[in-house]
């Protein structure tokens, strides 16, 4: 059994999730005599790979070229 402390304000809503999320391992039928298999869900293939580990990381994150830094500058060309 698991011991935790749930501190602070908490809502009806948020204890109903956390009590659903408490019996969600309860309704799982471990079988022994099947491997168990690992899906990565940031690929289609569901393979992990380490590029896709990095890339995970910057979901989300803004992207842009480096070099836009460099040679379009919005600095005067003398200084």
């Amino acid at each position: 059994m698991w011991v935790t402390d749930i501190k602070g304000a908490l809502s009806l809503n948020i204890l109903v999730e956390y009590l659903g999320l408490w019996d969600l391992p309860a309704e799982r039928v471990l079988q022994p005599d099947v491997e168990d298999s690992h899906i990565w869900k940031f690929l289609a293939s569901g393979q992990y790979s380490e590029k896709s580990a990095y890339d995970a990381m910057f979901i989300g994150a803004i992207h842009f070229q480096s070099w836009e830094w460099i040679w379009k500058s919005w600095a005067p060309g003398k200084c």
